[in-house]
């Protein structure tokens, strides 16, 4: 009954001013409060091997609409989180073409939705995509998640999850018993697992992930700055009309059209040295694989 009553529907981006959510269907004389919402917002942030924007932002789920004096009055509730890291970002995030200062995003990331939503909506920066498609937009989640909570509490009924597993430390679903199994006993955990042993060995399985990724992203970095070394020695053996598109293009994130306007150069000049610029690195960036 209450999940088709019950509707919410969530906006903004990763980076942007705010996170927004809409929950409609709720009935008039429900007492909320924000004070209701902080816990579950804190515990979203909390738990171990937590990423690092965690420690930036500090959730408050402001109510600015459907509820007065303490008490929902039927209309739809609004929620707004702000978020604190925007003043980092405001030139690469404003909705303004003033001050608009984009670094495009061209890496997919593996496992996300860039690839899905660049092809679904067009976009070449994927900050377009990724910015709505990240793991910040789940406090919008979880504040209205908090709403139903308190909704469900009105007629007794409480709420209470815990973590099974976590890679292949797993108690099984009868691992506690549930009609004894307190909030409190799975908030002790730094995972949330009231098996304390189990716990541990959790605890353990993050921290040798969490070193496993960061040799990989070692070797990346030691990659991806041999490969860049190679492109910008080759880019400098280019001939200059060539070498100044490229670089305006690859270091510069500016489109043909772009380049064309800041050089003072024909748009079809500009698309030839493009052209013959690239023929040239793909020909001297080629693997020696292929070459021999």
């Amino acid at each position: 009954m209450i999940a088709s009553m019950l509707r919410f529907l969530t906006s903004g981006e990763s980076h942007g001013p705010q996170l927004t959510v809409v929950i409609e269907g709720l009935p008039a004389g429900l007492e909320i409060s924000e004070e209701d919402l902080r816990r579950d917002l804190a515990r979203r942030q909390g738990g171990h091997g937590r990423g690092g924007r965690q420690k930036i932002e500090t959730d408050l789920a402001r109510i600015v609409s459907g509820v007065r004096g303490g008490f929902t009055i039927g209309s739809p509730v609004t929620l707004v989180l702000e978020n604190k890291d925007h003043v980092n970002w405001t030139g690469q995030m404003t909705a303004s073409k003033e001050g608009f200062e984009p670094k495009v995003v061209t890496r997919l990331r593996p496992g996300h939705a860039d690839l899905a939503g660049a092809l679904k909506y067009g976009h070449t920066d994927i900050r377009n995509v990724l910015e709505r498609s990240s793991a910040r937009e789940t406090a919008t989640r979880v504040a209205a998640g908090g709403i139903a909570r308190k909704l469900l509490g009105h007629f007794g009924i409480d709420v209470v999850s815990f973590t099974q597993s976590i890679g292949t430390v797993d108690i099984g679903f009868d691992g506690c018993d549930p009609d004894i199994l307190t909030e409190d006993d799975v908030e002790k955990s730094p995972v949330r697992c009231p098996d304390p042993e189990a716990s541990q060995r959790m605890v353990a399985a993050i921290d040798e992930a969490a070193e496993l990724v960061e040799e990989i992203r070692v070797d990346d970095r030691v990659i991806a700055s041999l490969r860049a070394e190679r492109v910008r020695a080759a880019v400098a053996a280019l001939p200059a009309e060539q070498r100044v598109v490229l670089s305006l293009a690859f270091w510069s994130g500016l489109s043909q059209s772009e380049i064309a306007a800041r050089t003072s150069t024909p748009l079809g000049t500009v698309k030839s040295r493009v052209r013959l610029g690239m023929s040239k690195l793909r020909d001297q960036l080629r693997p020696e694989t292929e070459t021999a």
